[in-house]
């Protein structure tokens, strides 16, 4: 799936996450607080807070990698940063 199929950006990673059962609290494009870096562009910076709780470090990891990989195509060609933090 990319991300080109989608309105924008930010509709792509909410699908994709709800897809694979993440519960997505807060979504937010971060990419005109990055203006002038390298990598900056429109719909390039995305913040993701996902609610989730955890038994170990070990399954927060996991998650993290679960996330990351359902975005691997995506990154660095279309998204530039991905920023994730889990909520209990």
């Amino acid at each position: 799936m990319s991300y080109k199929n989608y309105l924008n950006k930010k509709a792509y990673l909410l699908a994709t996450l709800n897809e694979h059962s993440f519960k997505v609290i807060r979504c937010d494009d971060q990419s005109g607080d990055h203006a002038g870096h390298a990598g900056h562009g429109i719909e390039s910076h995305f913040y993701i807070e996902l609610q989730h709780s955890f038994d170990s470090a070990k399954e927060r990891l996991e998650a993290h990698k679960k996330v990351l990989s359902l975005f691997a195509d995506d990154i660095p060609q279309g998204i530039h940063a991905l920023s994730i933090r889990f909520i209990p």
